[in-house]
């Protein structure tokens, strides 16, 4: 299947011209082309469709072309044209369309684009791929799943080469520690054109090595176009994922005391804990909003470990820590609300809704009605249950 142009006289124009971050193109409208983004944008089907893509855009007096996958450079460097360059013709190669997620139980699948090579894989995820679909695919097919981040739109093909950090890699590492191989269309010796290469792991050559650690880290738009990530293994799926949500409104943290109470508490769990194995799966995500955008939320996922899961004591502990840390026996707050969201049990989808209560106590409270076991997550009733609120 060749490529889709899409130019200004197109109705999806305007809509494609824009990523995650829909302040991007400068200066867009609703519903208008923006003269700042992208002239053309290619939609790719193949790698093939992204050769003869480049070969074109590139042929146009001042062009220059950018890569998008799941759309999700918030600074606007795959939308915008470079500042001071108003004849530059932009062109979007969007690789969405190459979405791909392949699983051989033999671990025989080879490369893409250059199949003579000799390293075998079990895994092939193609770069259009957005979170969500390799999770969903790699789980049904495999059982497996990825270290990744849990925006599911974003796309593995920036994701991954810049890393790839999620509510797992305290468990699991990052996504890159995982990677064993890349299918790369690089820039040929004379810029005229793109020549299709793969680098591995296991690379014996210096310059592919190095290219190989630059898909570890150095991020998109750097080398080349990424098409495919290969692996020989991943991480199991999780059996269960707990997820629960404390918030803190922010009137009870403008004074400072208070606010440096939480954070050091917060961050001083994790320097305590980082060692112990017991902990790697509870992962957090502090989220510190702006006073008019909502209050402070801090979400807890937690997966089992099996045996050495350290179970409800991690979970507890987390939770007491960082009540205590935030209000201090000396430190009275009539009136303090500590909201615990939910708590949900995702392969079943039962939400157990923590019904917020006031804390009015002078001491320091802790989070009483935390089970002794992870029985109190299971129950398949979709009814509200309260935790309770105690001193510690």
């Amino acid at each position: 299947m060749a490529f889709d142009l899409i130019t200004s006289s197109d109705p999806r124009h305007s809509t494609l011209q824009k990523g995650f971050n829909l302040r991007w193109p400068l200066g867009n409208q609703q519903g208008e082309s923006s003269p700042n983004g992208a002239n053309r944008i290619y939609l790719c089907h193949s790698p093939q469709d992204i050769v003869d893509a480049a070969a074109e855009a590139l042929a146009v007096t001042d062009g220059r072309i950018t890569v998008r996958s799941g759309g999700h450079c918030y600074e606007g460097f795959v939308s915008n044209k470079m500042p001071g360059n108003g004849d530059e013709v932009l062109s979007i190669l969007d690789i969405s369309p190459l979405n791909q997620v392949v699983y051989a139980a033999d671990g025989q699948i080879a490369s893409q684009l250059v199949p003579a090579r000799p390293e075998r894989y079990g895994f092939r995820l193609e770069a259009g791929a957005q979170n969500w679909d390799a999770y969903v695919r790699l789980y049904k097919l495999a059982n497996k799943t990825l270290p990744g981040g849990s925006c599911y739109s974003v796309g593995l093909g920036g994701h991954i080469c810049g890393g790839g950090y999620g509510l797992l890699s305290r468990k699991h590492g990052l996504v890159c520690d995982w990677l064993h191989g890349v299918d790369m269309l690089v820039p040929n010796a004379q810029g005229t054109g793109l020549t299709p290469v793969h680098v591995s792991r296991d690379s014996t050559a210096p310059d592919e090595l190095d290219l190989f650690a630059a898909c570890c880290g150095a991020g998109g738009g750097q080398f080349g176009i990424i098409t495919s990530y290969y692996f020989k293994a991943l991480p199991e799926a999780p059996k269960e994922v707990l997820w629960l949500v404390l918030e803190w409104d922010w009137s009870l943290l403008t004074d400072k005391s208070r606010l440096d109470n939480l954070l050091i508490a917060y961050q001083n769990w994790f320097a305590v804990n980082q060692r112990n194995p017991d902990t790697w799966g509870l992962a957090t995500k502090l989220e510190m909003r702006h006073l008019h955008t909502g209050n402070v939320t801090l979400g807890i996922h937690y997966v089992r470990s099996g045996r050495r899961a350290g179970g409800p004591g991690a979970l507890r502990g987390f939770r007491r820590k960082n009540a205590r840390g935030h209000w201090p026996a000396r430190d009275g707050m009539p009136g303090a609300v500590l909201r615990c969201a939910y708590a949900k049990r995702r392969r079943q989808r039962t939400h157990h809704q923590c019904i917020a209560r006031r804390i009015s106590g002078h001491a320091a409270p802790g989070l009483a009605g935390v089970p002794a076991n992870l029985e109190w997550f299971r129950g398949q009733s979709a009814r509200a249950l309260q935790v309770g609120l105690s001193e510690g």
